[in-house]
């Protein structure tokens, strides 16, 4: 099945922009895991305490990959995964503020 991608523009100060390659590819390995984790509950539906539990799991299994092989390319694929629950907490917490979409209190 072929999907539909839409774009968004990251404006990157010029005193970062050593960084634009590694933040288009961790950025794009977010997206994918964001993608394949799709049918699961949107962040309207779960607490943040859920989350911040979700986050800390996460974390260690990078910690434990950190020290069996902090080469592993599995590495890389985790790392988005701590950055995604972050981002999950973020957006229940613009949800709960009433400023998602552009939504203000």
């Amino acid at each position: 099945m072929l999907r539909t991608m839409s774009q968004i523009v990251i404006e990157v100060p010029d005193d970062l922009a050593w960084m634009n390659d590694d933040l288009s590819v961790f950025f794009s390995g977010m997206v994918e895991k964001l993608y394949a984790n799709k049918h699961k509950q949107m962040p309207q539906q779960c607490d943040i305490v859920r989350f911040m539990l979700l986050i800390q799991k996460e974390l260690l299994e990078v910690h434990e990959q950190w020290i069996l092989d902090k080469h592993d390319p599995n590495m890389a694929k985790e790392l988005p995964d701590v950055a995604n629950f972050a981002l999950l907490i973020f957006a229940v917490m613009r949800a709960e503020q009433g400023t998602k979409n552009g939504q203000e209190d």
